[in-house]
């Protein structure tokens, strides 16, 4: 993980007599750079934010789920590969998986497997249909 560090912005400090505006675009800047150097611990901070305020799940919780998983998605069995930078979940990324009907957490699960559900919109039937066409596909070949 990054060392928590200081940054040096340079010149343009920000004094008691600075206006509100340039002392919100000096911390935006700030934080923008912190979050540059040390996108490991944002990273992580938002995740645990995100799963707190979306799926009221705290970490101790989270951290149990993960144990119970062995690390491993809750359909593919593929291990959970690291957090990347950027927007949205890769193939491997862990998500965390729930009803959109209820709010309630099921698993942990990949990306590749969340977008899987997504796309047969959490529908048994639907995946029960594809699951027919595949079998029905794979005898004829």
């Amino acid at each position: 993980m990054s060392e928590n560090r200081k940054l040096d912005l340079g010149p343009g400090h920000i004094t008691r007599d600075s206006s509100p505006e340039e002392k919100r675009a000096y911390h935006n800047e700030y934080m923008k750079k912190w979050r540059t150097h040390n996108w490991e611990h944002a990273h992580e901070y938002m995740a645990e934010y995100k799963r707190r305020q979306t799926y009221k799940i705290h970490k101790a919780e989270f951290t149990a789920m993960l144990v119970a998983s062995k690390g491993l998605c809750g359909i593919c069995r593929t291990p959970f590969g690291p957090p990347t930078k950027g927007r949205g979940a890769k193939m491997d990324e862990m998500t965390v998986d729930h009803d959109h009907a209820t709010g309630k957490v099921r698993g942990l699960i990949c990306g590749g497997c969340n977008h899987g559900l997504g796309n047969f919109k959490d529908d048994p039937e639907r995946l029960t249909a594809a699951i027919a066409y595949l079998q029905a596909c794979s005898e004829v070949s």
